[in-house]
């Protein structure tokens, strides 16, 4: 029986194992992480990203029927992931985040050699590089290389936890990805650079860190790796691969499943208890949310120090429970917090792992509550087709969410100010009846971008009202409901003898369309009055909140006043809001 269970157990650990970084790891293997905590180390950090997956698509789409079109993009997306994951691990890189259609690699250094990693992280560029030119003509790779000191923060809960990573070289790296071109990866010309010579010398720590500045410009010391660069250059590009790093299986036996596991986003843990996860797809009507938590960026001096003041670090760690646990209740899923060239940001995702009703409305009431908890927050909201599965290779890979949107809801929260919430014109179309929004437009790198916000006083409300059932019945108009007869007899019967009805069940299984056209059959054949009112998890705390929604739904009815409207009810003395109070 033991055999049995560590059997299972093993093969379990190395499927969930290559979810977590390699420095996550090993700090696992050492015994019990103290959380919330830091660890300073030195490095090198290669920010890699692909663009140009848009106008795929859009080109597979006049090529092939829309199966075929998302099946190849799939496909494309799945296999360059997997290649760019497979040469970082081949050059002794750690793969630390999958973000999205962007991976940032690390290369662990002792501080009087930084020309080691250099070297590693100079050549998988440019493997990375040659590898997406021969992908296809239609995508592009560009990014940044830094080095310097390393911040790991390991960040959660016994059953929550997050990794992610900071420090000099991450923040010169993603400062050289935010330069970078199309084609290009930005690298440093490091002090020991002896031009004339050829030849490169050890850095010296304390050289490197008072010459260096977080906001630095593009300059003639940077150089850039492109397709045409000569790898053969030993000066700057490692000519042999280093020894490989411990396989996951022979980790296993000495890791436990459930430490590996809360490190695993809770529905991507389901997935994989069921023991397999979904290969990558395109799905339609996912809902993503950036958050952008400016406060939380490191300071210089945290960075030239190397480590983090305690106050910092516990702050770090009650947002990630904090806005993970709002996430949940609104039911989405955490998909990143990391350090990257857009500052702290938070990433969650709606829609993505199952499908449900009203996921749009859900991802702007969890931006609300959100924007309410941390005022200072600037959010991006968008909706739209996107990849959704599990990329890169055995040894490393990561549930991933990509795509258009997901792109756009980062340009949205970049160009949102503290407090504001942005989104999507879909979004915007589809939550409409239940928030106000303004419209809003901002041009960046030369684009467009049309979008609206959403307004200060929906953030100040406790709560959101949702339409009456008249309101909602237009949404329906021309369909014909099918199925459910036996279910729509019982609840009948049960209306006609004066009872109460419970109609529950899995989410997406139709509760919500069953109630509706049973509404729709009790006012139009039997000429009854029929009011809905929905409610939210969080409306737990907002007193009489279903019976509010049904008396107003009686107002607007019956007086032709929409109470959604109404502003500062107390001091209008209306005789519909009289009646109100009479009820």
């Amino acid at each position: 029986m033991n055999d049995h269970v560590y059997k299972t157990t093993k093969a379990d650990i190395i499927r969930n194992g290559a979810f977590l970084p390699v420095e996550v790891r090993k700090e696992l293997l050492k015994g019990e992480i103290e959380l919330p905590t830091f660890k300073n180390e030195y490095g090198v950090v290669l920010f890699v990203d692909i663009s140009g997956f848009t106008k795929l698509g859009q080109k597979y789409r006049e090529l092939y029927d829309e199966k075929e079109a998302t099946d190849r993009l799939s496909r494309d997306i799945m296999q360059i992931l997997e290649t760019l994951t497979r040469i970082c691990l081949e050059w002794g890189g750690d793969v630390a985040k999958f973000a999205g259609d962007a991976l940032i690699c690390l290369w662990k250094v002792e501080p009087e050699d930084y020309e080691t990693g250099l070297r590693y992280a100079r050549r998988a560029a440019y493997d990375m590089m040659i590898a997406v030119a021969s992908s296809d003509g239609d995508l592009d790779l560009h990014g940044g290389i830094g080095y310097g000191s390393m911040l790991h923060f390991y960040l959660g809960s016994e059953d929550m936890r997050w990794y992610l990573v900071s420090g000099v070289a991450s923040v010169d790296a993603a400062a050289r990805l935010d330069e970078s071109e199309k084609g290009m990866i930005l690298y440093p010309k490091t002090k020991g650079w002896d031009e004339d010579a050829g030849s490169m010398e050890s850095l010296n720590l304390s050289d490197e860190m008072s010459a260096y500045t977080v906001d630095f410009p593009l300059d003639r010391n940077d150089r850039a790796i492109t397709t045409s660069s000569d790898c053969s250059d030993e000066n700057i590009f490692a000519q042999h691969k280093p020894p490989q790093q411990m396989k996951l299986s022979d980790w296993a036996d000495r890791m436990s499943l459930d430490d590996i596991r809360s490190y695993i986003p809770q529905k991507v843990t389901k997935k994989l208890e069921g023991g397999a996860i979904d290969a990558g797809e395109i799905h339609s009507g996912v809902c993503t949310m950036f958050v952008a938590l400016d406060y939380l960026m490191l300071a210089q001096t945290e960075l030239y120090s190397n480590r983090v003041a305690t106050e910092k670090l516990q702050d770090l760690n009650e947002v990630f429970l904090t806005l993970t646990k709002l996430v949940h209740l609104y039911n989405g899923e955490v998909r990143d917090l990391l350090f990257d060239d857009k500052g702290c940001v938070f990433i969650a995702v709606f829609g993505a792992h199952n499908s449900e009703e009203m996921t749009q409305l859900k991802a702007v009431q969890a931006g609300m509550d959100i924007s309410r908890g941390f005022s200072r927050s600037r959010i991006g909201i968008s909706v739209g087709d996107s990849f959704v599965g599990m990329c890169g290779t055995a040894e490393r890979h990561d549930f991933i969410v990509m795509g258009h949107d997901v792109n756009l809801a980062a340009r949205f929260m970049g160009n949102a100010k503290p407090g504001e919430i942005i989104v999507s014109p879909t979004i915007r179309n589809t939550t409409n009846s239940y928030l106000q929004y303004q419209e809003h437009r901002f041009v960046k790198k030369g684009v467009e971008f049309e979008c609206f916000k959403l307004k200060t006083e929906n953030l100040h409300a406790k709560s959101v009202p949702f339409m009456s059932y008249a309101d909602m019945n237009p949404v329906f108009h021309g369909t014909r409901f099918i199925g459910r007869i036996d279910e729509e007899y019982a609840l009948k019967n049960a209306k006609d003898q004066g009872k109460n009805v419970l109609v529950f069940g899995r989410e997406g299984v139709g509760k919500s369309s069953f109630l509706r056209h049973i509404g729709s059959e009790l006012s139009e054949q039997e000429g009854l009055k029929v009011y809905h009112a929905e409610a939210f998890a969080l409306e737990e705390s907002s007193t009489y909140y279903v019976a509010r929604q049904v008396v107003e739904s009686i107002l607007n009815a019956e007086t032709g006043i929409d109470c959604r409207n109404v502003q500062k009810r107390r001091r209008i003395r209306d005789p519909a809001l009289m009646k109100l109070k009479e009820l």
